[in-house]
């Protein structure tokens, strides 16, 4: 796809497109070969050699996984710095988390654990003129949990503020638009942007 990136973000450069393809194909081998070392590492028959092939499976699957953890914080505490910014960079890291939450069950737990609604909420609520925003912004709230992700929004909105008003009218909209049918939504294909 020469012109437009491989994440489908935004048209781009040849050699964005060309960089973005060569990060997911490195990114996706490395943790395959992880994998792959994990799963024979077990079917060894030399017992020395597969004690160490076990612990050495073990110490790349805790890197692997605290890399990820990693990767959630600090887009938790970008959506934080982003709030104060404008509202295109706190929809870009919407959509981040957005891309990760659907992916990944422990990505999810992650964002869940490290306080994500809270801090989706706080950015959110200062941008209540941001229609998109708030609609990708409540479909995150969804992917992370489900319709209680709406409901913890709903429920953590209910002041006169006009950012509360506005994130409750997303979540009925959202609501809506599940009931209607569309699964996800008509934003599934905004906030995946793909």
């Amino acid at each position: 796809q020469v012109g437009v990136c491989a994440c489908s973000w935004s048209p781009a450069s040849s050699l964005c497109a060309a960089m973005c393809c060569l990060t997911e194909q490195r990114t996706q081998s490395a943790l395959s070969a992880v994998a792959e070392f994990a799963t024979v590492a077990n079917q060894v028959q030399h017992e020395e050699l597969r004690a160490a092939s076990q612990q050495v499976a073990l110490e790349g699957l805790s890197l692997c996984e605290s890399y990820g953890r990693r990767c959630v914080r600090f887009l938790l505490e970008a959506l934080q710095s982003a709030s104060r910014g404008g509202a295109a960079a706190v929809n870009d890291v919407v959509w981040m988390l957005y891309k990760l939450a659907r992916k990944s069950d422990q990505a999810r737990a992650w964002v869940m654990q490290d306080n994500g609604l809270e801090v989706l909420l706080a950015a959110l609520v200062v941008h209540p003129g941001e229609a998109e925003l708030l609609a990708d912004g409540v479909w995150l709230a969804y992917a992370l949990d489900g319709l209680q992700g709406f409901a913890r929004l709903l429920a953590r909105c209910g002041g006169s503020s006009p950012g509360h008003v506005a994130i409750r009218g997303a979540v009925v909209w959202s609501i809506y638009e599940l009931v209607q049918g569309c699964k996800d939504g008509g934003a599934q294909a905004a906030a995946e942007r793909a």
